[in-house]
């Protein structure tokens, strides 16, 4: 699996209050589990669990405390996970088809559907096209295919066909009218369209900053309100994973963040 795993409707981006450009599809993920506080996971649970990067881990439930979950990651840190951000690993197996977080060769987890099921694992095919991995059971937490944990809702599907194809990205960015210590950013694949958008920020607001050609963009897509799938991109995976927690808290299902090129 390569490196890149971690991941035009502007006005509705803005009234959502969600920095981020809408990118628009061209012709041709999962940053988090929106799940209820409520379905609790009993301590000693094995877990998957997200980290201060975005990107989740595996590791096991320690206990409930303020502000999440405290985990013990495999690696040997800890943290507090928030609730919604932690999935248990299976307990009672896995089928072919199921939509799964998976440990890949990074020790990072990443989404994929079983393809195949063998004593001790299973092979996971990879969202992103890359080349199909056997995973232990113990590294393995479904998320679909009804073997997500009570309460939990799975991430939403990352479509990578909805970004438009090409190499690069052209991004800008202006001050949040509500934090002007936060801008809100923007990424589009061509420069026509990010001078455009640019343009008709430069009329709206102070601070904008030059469109500028960057190398890759953190996208994600959410389900929006008219039933589509959109995809979401900006410069940063901090960005991105923080865009993807504003869309879950308003109960709008997004996918994981993943880079794009």
């Amino acid at each position: 699996m390569n490196v890149s795993k971690g991941w035009l409707g502007l006005l509705l981006v803005t009234a959502l209050g969600v920095g981020g450009c809408v990118v628009t599809p061209g012709a041709n993920n999962v940053s988090g589990i929106y799940g209820n506080a409520s379905a609790q996971i009993p301590a000693g649970t094995r877990v998957a669990a997200i980290w201060k990067n975005g990107a989740y881990y595996p590791g096991t439930v320690q206990g409930v405390v303020e502000g999440g979950y405290a985990i013990a990651y495999d690696d040997g840190d800890h943290w507090v996970a928030p609730l919604n951000r932690v999935l248990p690993m299976t307990q009672s197996g896995v089928q072919v088809g199921d939509h799964v977080l998976a440990v890949w060769k990074d020790g990072k987890m990443y989404p994929g559907r079983v393809s195949a099921v063998s004593p001790g694992g299973a092979t996971v095919a990879w969202d992103d096209g890359d080349t199909p991995l056997f995973v232990p059971e113990k590294n393995i937490a479904p998320i679909g295919s009804g073997g997500a944990a009570k309460g939990k809702r799975a991430p939403e599907p990352y479509h990578a066909e909805l970004i438009p194809p090409g190499t690069g990205w052209f991004c800008f960015s202006r001050p949040d009218t509500n934090n002007s210590s936060k801008p809100f950013s923007y990424c589009a694949r061509q420069a026509s369209m990010c001078e455009t958008l640019h343009a008709e920020d430069m009329q709206k607001y102070a601070g904008v900053t030059p469109c500028v050609a960057v190398t890759q963009a953190w996208c994600h897509t959410y389900h929006s309100n008219n039933g589509k799938d959109l995809p979401v991109c900006v410069p940063t995976e901090s960005e991105c994973v923080e865009e993807v927690d504003l869309f879950l808290q308003g109960k709008t299902p997004s996918s994981l963040c993943r880079i794009e090129p």
